[in-house]
């Protein structure tokens, strides 16, 4: 089955980060480990789940994912594209809405 996103929770806690803080990064739990974990190529799942289990134990989600929300490739804040791309949407959405 697959798992739903919870868009409500994910803008919420999306917005309560500052985006033009990145001091962040030195906190992430993906600091120091190699770029191509997080950068797999398409369809290589198994390198995906790997790096999701990174991205677990990782104080710095939220803001690693509202960083990564404008990236094509890759996984952020413990999400791959086709997430991103979902919550990316909504993002967008509750932006103009707010305005």
């Amino acid at each position: 089955m697959a798992h739903r996103l919870d868009l409500a929770n994910i803008i919420t806690n999306l917005a309560n980060v500052n985006p033009d803080d990145h001091s962040w990064r030195t906190n992430a739990a993906c600091r120091g480990l190699p770029a191509d974990l997080f950068m797999p190529p398409r369809g290589d799942n198994a390198t995906v789940k790997d790096a999701k289990q990174v991205c677990d134990t990782c104080p710095v989600t939220w803001n690693c994912l509202r960083f990564g929300l404008i990236e094509k490739y890759g996984v952020w804040g413990g999400q791959a594209e086709k997430n991103r791309r979902t919550i990316n949407a909504a993002w967008n959405r509750a932006q103009r809405a707010a305005s």
